[in-house]
């Protein structure tokens, strides 16, 4: 549940393996550390427009849904319990 900074960005490693798409760390974090499903962090997002955006207090589950990544939503939900209603700073949800 440690928060590492890595340049403006700071994450759990459950949240980076989110951001980075690796369902298969997700699915090790998830049962063999039982990590904090719901911990917060800052990401630095690419847009639409292709310009980056830092996103703070986002979730694992925000994270994996920002980089369309269902599967990992799906296991966040299904075997994590994430809170599907937890809001990050601009109070959006997942």
């Amino acid at each position: 549940d440690k928060l590492f900074v890595y340049k403006q960005s700071s994450w759990t490693p459950l949240l980076a393996a989110c951001f980075h798409k690796h369902e298969a760390v997700v699915r090790m974090l998830i049962s063999r550390f039982k990590p904090d499903i719901n911990a917060i962090g800052t990401i630095n997002l690419r847009t639409l427009e292709n310009r980056f955006e830092l996103v703070d207090e986002v979730s694992p589950l925000w994270t994996a849904a920002a980089v369309n990544r269902l599967s990992i939503v799906k296991i966040l939900v299904e075997h994590g319990h994430a809170n599907v209603n937890q809001l990050i700073k601009t109070h959006s949800t997942a």
